[in-house]
C-alpha cells in the first residue's frame, strides 16, 4: 500500500460546553495504524482432506497469466500456500506442482475476469486433497453490507510481537468465529497460534483455542476491554474484539469515552482522533468499512474501530509489545 497522509479532525468535548472546540486538523500517517494493505487479488477457497474441511478467504497472487497460468492461494487459517498451474485451457490440463506425485486433475473456468478451479491433488502420503478456488484478480471495492457481522462470520486477524521480528513479516494467526446469544450476549469461538515465548517445547503445542461469552451488559455498556484469550471456556467481564456500543457512541458524540484496556494501563479515556475508510477482504471481494481512529494513554493504545453502532469491531489495535490487525472476513454459508 502506498504511503498516505490523512487529514483527521480532532474533536474533544470541553467541560460544560454544548459544542466541543474544533482544533486545527492534524496529519496522521496511515501506515502507523497497522492496517493490512489492500490485496490486488482475492479468492475464496475450500480445502477438503481427511483431517480437515475448511472454506474461507484466500490471499491470492496471480504469478503468471500466460500459458502456463500460475496462481498461488494462501489459506488464511493455517497460512498454507497452494500453487495451481494450468498448462492448457482447451482442453483443460493442469501441471504438476512441487510436493505432489502427479499433475492435478479437475476443471478450470473463466467468467469475465474471474477464475474458477476445482481439482484433485495426489500427495506422497496417499492422502487425497480436494481444492476449490474462485479468484477475482481485479476486485471492485463495495461498501460493507448491513449484515456483515451475521452469526457465523469468521474474523482472520494477524498478530505481530515487537520482540519476535518474524511475526512482523508473517503475523501469527488469531481466528475468531462470531455468534450471538438469545439474551444479547456475543459468543466468540477462537483459535490462535501460540506466542513463541510461551510455546511448549516438550509437547510442541502450537495452537490454542477456546470460547468466550461476552455478556449482554458488556456488549452494550462495557468500559473494560481485553483481547488476551486463555484456553477453554470463559464468561468475560470485559469486551473483546468488539468495543461496547456505548463506547463507540460516546466517542462519536463527545469525542471521548471512559475506557480501560487491561493490556495497556489503568482506566482512562479513549480519545477520538478522526475517521478513516478501511478496505478489507471479505471472501472473494473487498469491502470498505468506515472506521473511527482513537487512542488512549497518550497513544500507548491506538485503535481503528468499525463505525457500526451494533458491531464496533476492532479493525486494528496497537498496544505496548504487540499489534493486531484484521486480515480478512469469512462469510458464513447461507443455507
Amino acid at each position: 500500500m502506498s504511503r498516505m497522509l490523512l487529514t483527521l479532525t480532532l474533536g474533544l468535548a470541553g467541560c460544560g460546553e454544548k459544542k466541543p472546540p474544533v482544533p486545527a486538523p492534524v496529519q496522521v500517517d496511515t501506515e502507523a495504524l497497522y492496517l493490512e494493505p489492500v490485496p490486488a487479488a482475492v479468492g475464496r477457497m475450500t480445502v477438503i482432506r481427511p483431517d480437515r474441511t475448511w472454506t474461507g478467504p484466500a490471499r491470492v497472487a496471480v504469478k503468471q497469466t500466460r500459458s502456463p497460468l500460475v496462481v498461488e492461494a494462501e489459506d488464511l487459517e493455517l497460512a498454507e500456500i497452494y500453487e495451481i498451474r494450468v498448462e492448457s485451457e482447451s482442453p483443460v490440463a493442469f501441471g504438476q506442482v512441487v510436493g505432489t506425485i502427479a499433475p492435478d486433475e479437475g476443471t478450470f473456468s473463466r467468467e469475465g475476469d474471474r477464475l474458477g478451479f476445482t481439482l484433485e491433488r495426489s500427495m506422497p502420503t496417499e492422502v487425497p486433497l480436494h481444492l476449490e478456488l474462485v479468484v477475482d484478480p481485479s476486485p471492485d471495492v463495495k461498501p460493507r453490507p448491513d449484515d456483515w457481522m451475521r452469526p457465523g462470520t469468521t474474523l482472520y486477524y494477524g498478530v505481530s510481537f515487537d520482540d519476535t521480528p518474524i511475526t512482523q513479516i508473517v503475523p501469527m494467526a488469531l481466528t475468531v468465529r462470531v455468534g450471538a446469544g438469545s439474551d444479547g450476549s456475543r459468543m466468540l469461538s477462537w483459535k490462535a497460534d501460540t506466542d513463541p515465548n510461551k510455546q511448549l517445547d516438550v509437547t510442541y503445542e502450537r495452537i490454542e483455542s477456546g470460547r468466550r461469552q461476552i455478556p449482554a451488559a458488556q456488549v452494550s455498556d462495557g468500559v473494560v476491554h481485553s483481547d488476551a484469550f486463555l484456553r477453554g471456556d470463559d464468561i468475560a467481564d470485559a469486551t473483546s474484539i468488539f468495543l461496547s456500543r456505548r463506547t463507540l457512541a460516546d466517542l462519536k458524540a463527545l469525542g471521548g469515552a471512559a475506557f480501560h484496556d487491561q493490556e495497556v494501563g489503568p482506566r482512562g479515556v479513549l480519545v477520538r482522533q478522526g475517521t478513516l475508510p478501511v478496505t478489507i477482504q471479505a471472501d472473494d471481494g473487498l469491502w470498505t468499512i468506515d472506521s473511527v481512529v482513537a487512542y488512549t494513554h497518550g497513544g500507548q493504545g491506538v485503535y481503528v474501530i468499525a463505525d457500526d453502532p451494533e458491531h464496533p469491531l476492532l479493525v486494528s489495535a496497537t498496544r505496548p509489545g504487540y499489534q493486531m490487525k484484521l486480515l480478512a472476513i469469512g462469510r458464513p454459508v447461507r443455507r
